[in-house]
């Protein structure tokens, strides 16, 4: 994962996936969005759910936070932000509309958690993450800049 690499140095890990599994989740997701029911999706890849959930994070007009709680119970907190498992889309929805949310998850063989809530100022992640979206659409901003000033004078 980018994480490993990044922090620790380490390139390990061969990516794999569940052909089977992301044809459930592809096909729930574009069946929820058929419904009129998903406001948001994005999928779950490089850099794993707090990649994600921070790329969420940033909307033209006003950046939204999340308050997320769903992590899972003897899950590391590193491997709950980072990990880089195939075939996870994170959506959005109206509350009101959670359940058939999961019930076109479950007609659809794909799984279904819900994780947490939108909206505030920040990313919050139960105990793990609190940062203002704005700080974290910066630090977006300012990455790429930032690779391309340090890849020049090493070139």
């Amino acid at each position: 994962s980018e994480y490993l690499r990044i922090i620790h140095g380490i390139e390990k890990g061969s990516p794999s996936i569940d052909l089977k599994l992301e044809k459930k989740v592809q096909e729930a997701c574009l069946k929820a969005i058929k419904a009129g029911i998903i406001l948001s999706a994005h999928d779950v890849s490089e850099g794993g759910l707090a990649a994600a959930l921070a790329e969420c994070s940033f909307n033209p007009d006003n950046n939204i936070g999340a308050v997320i709680t769903g992590v899972p119970a003897g899950v590391r907190g590193d491997v709950f932000l980072f990990g880089e498992s195939q075939s996870r889309i994170i959506v959005s929805a109206k509350e009101k509309d959670a359940l058939t949310l999961e019930q076109i998850c479950s007609s659809s063989g794909a799984p279904f958690r819900v994780i947490g809530r939108t909206g505030g100022k920040a990313l919050k992640i139960e105990g793990l993450v609190d940062i203002p979206a704005g700080d974290l659409k910066e630090a977006w901003r300012g990455a790429f800049a930032s690779y391309l000033s340090g890849r020049g004078t090493k070139g």
